[in-house]
């Protein structure tokens, strides 16, 4: 990492199979980068991970539409262009 903050930004890190989204607030500039892992089984399952890609948060989220996931993401202001909206559409249309 170059030092710099992406704030928001959603990055997309492949990790094998899996996808994971960095979601930055812009709200909140001095909070830490959270990555947020989605997969579709019996419903969208939310989990999130440190900056590290190894250390797991306690918080997971359910939901059963994946119109929440994007919410979410507004929410942090992090679809604020064409490509970032891409991506997660994405990851939605791949099922994590």
């Amino acid at each position: 990492m170059s030092g710099k903050k992406a704030i928001g930004e959603i990055r997309q890190v492949e990790l094998g199979p899996v996808h994971i989204f960095a979601l930055c607030s812009p709200i909140i500039p001095d909070m830490h980068r959270v990555y947020m892992n989605f997969m579709l089984r019996h419903g969208w399952h939310c989990s999130f991970l440190e900056e590290d890609l190894k250390t797991g948060l306690r918080k997971k989220l359910t939901f059963k539409e994946p119109a929440k996931i994007i919410e979410m993401a507004e929410r942090f202001g992090q679809l604020s262009n064409l490509e970032e909206r891409q991506a997660i559409n994405h990851g939605i249309e791949y099922g994590r």
